[in-house]
């Protein structure tokens, strides 16, 4: 079963997040193209990301864990990992403003969209097959993804 197939089709609370994950890089991306930069208002847009990125994560486990997903713990570490790496991108963009390039958006997007790709649809796959094998489990349960 392929993932959109997983999914429900387009839609669910997941893939919403994701979609305002990638509004926020959007974002992200036009402040850090006007000129001159604002360093202030790039650095608050990359903290809104991190906090939506954040409540994502959570949502994500909290999904996973009610389904009992053994692949969690290797999905939770890339999480960590993420939100460490864009915690110190924030602190270095506050520090040294040079680091505001036009290519902050297209990295923003390669590692969400690469996250998406190796660890949400492997689950997305893991739980369209976990339910069909299980009928107890609600039909809506993966389709919340």
């Amino acid at each position: 079963m392929t993932p959109e197939i997983a999914r429900g089709g387009r839609g669910g609370r997941l893939t919403e997040e994701h979609e305002a994950l990638m509004e926020q890089v959007d974002h992200v991306t036009v402040n850090v193209q006007r000129a001159p930069i604002e360093t202030r208002q790039v650095v608050d847009a990359l903290e809104r990301l991190f906090d939506l990125t954040k409540s994502h994560f959570s949502h994500e486990e909290q999904i996973m864990l009610e389904m009992q997903y053994q692949g969690l713990p290797s999905h939770r570490r890339d999480h960590v990992y993420l939100l460490e790496m864009l915690r110190k991108f924030i602190e270095l963009a506050e520090h040294d403003p040079t680091h505001l390039t036009p290519g902050i958006g297209t990295s923003l997007r390669s590692w969400i969209a690469l996250h998406i790709k190796k660890f949400d649809d492997t689950y997305l796959v893991w739980a369209a097959e976990a339910r069909d094998q299980r009928p107890d489990w609600p039909e809506s349960t993966p389709s919340d993804c």
